[in-house]
């Protein structure tokens, strides 16, 4: 007797929950608790420092979860998913139509927008604003004296002597680049989150 795969494991929709929900569950665990909960316990150079091994990590999930949860979109009716199996997904963001028109607005292209704006911002703060925030934060730690960096404090509290005028350019530069990343990442989180009520608009038992 050949040996075949069962069905509930070439179904696309298991893989469509899971990717789903480990994209939205690593979004709104980074964003709200680890960040908030390590900006409070660690000092602002360690902070800083782990952020920049993380958010490269975090970033690079957030795209790739976006994808996978894309390709392994089932079609609309759930009856049919496991008699379709795994190309289900794929084939119902492709183009099925004869023009590229029709295509781009039938309901699987149009659901899976928000996913794509998750996976753009996602790369945008990857590959640009990430690492421009990163490297502006160590030009700000080098300019700005490692006793004013505390919390609550200004460099005249410590006495300390710097050219200001740098010191207002790169935190000028770090809150631009580092406010982009918060606000591209909210974005994102926002999609997911919106992406759940279009697919449950068109998803039907039957």
């Amino acid at each position: 007797m050949p040996f075949s795969i069962p069905a509930p494991l070439t179904a696309p929709l298991p893989y469509h929950f899971l990717s789903y929900g480990a994209l939205l569950g690593t979004e709104l665990y980074q964003t709200f608790v680890n960040t908030k909960v390590t900006y409070l316990a660690l000092p602002p150079r360690e902070f800083l420092r782990l952020q920049r091994r993380l958010f490269p990590i975090y970033f690079r999930t957030q795209v790739g979860l976006a994808l996978l949860t894309i390709v392994t979109r089932p079609p609309t009716s759930l009856s049919r998913v496991s008699d379709r199996g795994m190309g289900a997904g794929v084939a119902s963001v492709l183009p099925n139509t004869t023009t590229f028109l029709s295509w781009w607005d039938t309901p699987a292209v149009t659901d899976v927008l928000p996913l794509a704006l998750v996976a753009v911002v996602g790369v945008a703060n990857w590959l640009v604003y990430g690492p421009e925030t990163s490297k502006a934060g160590a030009r700000r730690a080098v300019a700005v004296p490692s006793g004013s960096q505390e919390r609550g404090q200004t460099p005249d509290d410590q006495g300390a002597k710097f050219d200001e005028e740098k010191v207002k350019q790169v935190k000028c530069e770090f809150s631009r680049n580092h406010a982009m990343c918060i606000h591209l990442n909210l974005v994102g989180v926002v999609a997911t989150i919106w992406y759940a009520f279009l697919f449950a608009r068109r998803v039907s038992l039957a």
